[in-house]
């Protein structure tokens, strides 16, 4: 039995912190199926509820557990990297932290596949998870800071705010999204460098100290038509507006007039 496939190519728009199995101590980045499904989960839980993302994608908790009903693969892979770009471009040199990284404009492709167990409406989840991935998400290390930001590689990929939002929503996400300025910047080292760049508030843009807590605010490169651009969005409309009046007690001039923002 042939069992169906379908193929989401990507490119990544910004350098890919994404690591190897050796975890910090590689001096290689590559791409890898297990980093790219904690992802997918994630944007799963956004659209749908945990217990149906444990459903699609598999659950080793407890005594539920159960396998995943898709499959992962990669096409056209690139190979491992030793390039190195910035952890933190906007730093002062010699605080930067250069990391091997994959490239910017490194692509591939994400097979989805169905497996014997996957129903109609199991299927159907799987693939607007991915579909939203590549406009909202990102991969690897600093990715809510615009690292590792992916685009779809097709001809159908968002050429203006208006078409971005529509696709989002039709997904089903209705989170906020905000567009920055295109003075921040027209190349992905500029527009990284302004995501980089936020203030030390826990509540809206997440630690890394002990205990870690994540951002809840995001950054990411986007690709309208020939034109890189910045969007910063959260989960709601309330938390992105609280980010929003945080950043502008930061002087810094690439993003600290948050008025500046628009909604799409």
């Amino acid at each position: 039995m042939r069992l169906p496939t379908v193929e989401y190519p990507f490119v990544f728009l910004t350098a890919c912190f994404s690591g190897t199995w050796k975890g910090r101590e590689a001096t290689e980045s590559e791409l890898r199926v297990p980093a790219i499904r904690g992802h997918l989960r994630l944007w799963h839980r956004v659209l749908f509820q945990a217990s149906d993302a444990n459903r699609v994608w598999g659950n080793a908790a407890g005594n539920e557990g159960s396998g995943s009903r898709v499959g992962i693969t990669l096409k056209n892979l690139p190979t491992p990297s030793n390039a190195r770009a910035m952890i933190l471009p906007h730093k002062p040199d010699g605080k930067q932290g250069p990391r091997a990284a994959l490239p910017a404009n490194t692509k591939a492709t994400l097979v989805l596949q169905r497996l014997p167990n996957c129903a109609e409406i199991d299927w159907t989840h799987a693939q607007r998870t991915v579909q939203l991935w590549r406009l909202l998400g990102s991969l690897g290390y600093r990715a809510n800071r615009a690292a590792g930001s992916v685009w779809p590689d097709v001809p159908t990929a968002p050429a203006d705010p208006a078409s971005l939002r529509r696709q989002i929503a039709d997904l089903g996400c209705q989170w906020a999204i905000n567009l920055a300025p295109a003075n921040v910047g027209n190349t992905w080292e500029l527009l990284r460098k302004a995501a980089s760049d936020t203030p030390s508030d826990h509540i809206n843009y997440g630690s890394a100290n002990n205990p870690r807590n994540p951002s809840p605010t995001h950054f990411k490169v986007v690709r309208l038509g020939a034109e890189l651009r910045l969007i910063v969005f959260a989960a709601t409309t309330a938390h992105l507006a609280s980010a929003k009046a945080s950043m502008i007690a930061k002087p810094m001039p690439a993003l600290s007039k948050p008025k500046d923002w628009v909604a799409i």
